[in-house]
């Protein structure tokens, strides 16, 4: 009768091991889910923001390479701010051109 019991609570061993280890699978699988449900979610949030950020706004230029010399770089806005200072010291606009000032 020993050896009975015995042999059923190994039994009963083994069928606690594989609850416990279904039971960690199931509670993977649910885990798991749910991260790929959020993950989904934030894609289509990010994609919402990048569609709106589109949409509402306009690329406007604010400043442009007008030439590479050397190591040196010239804007569009230093040339415009020698078009200026030129005016102020009193030279005629029709003798000097952008190209010019380059």
């Amino acid at each position: 009768m020993k050896l009975l019991k015995i042999r059923n609570l190994r039994h009963m061993k083994n069928k606690n091991n594989n609850i416990t280890f279904l039971l960690a699978m199931l509670l993977t699988v649910s885990f798991t889910a749910n991260a790929m449900q959020e993950q989904e979610q934030v894609e289509d949030v990010v994609q919402i923001a990048q569609d709106t950020i589109k949409s509402n706004f306009k690329r406007i230029k604010l400043d442009g390479v007008s030439a590479v010399v050397g190591d040196h770089v010239i804007l569009d806005s230093d040339i415009e701010k020698t078009l200026i200072d030129l005016r102020r010291q009193g030279v005629s606009e029709d003798d000097v051109t952008k190209c010019g000032l380059l």
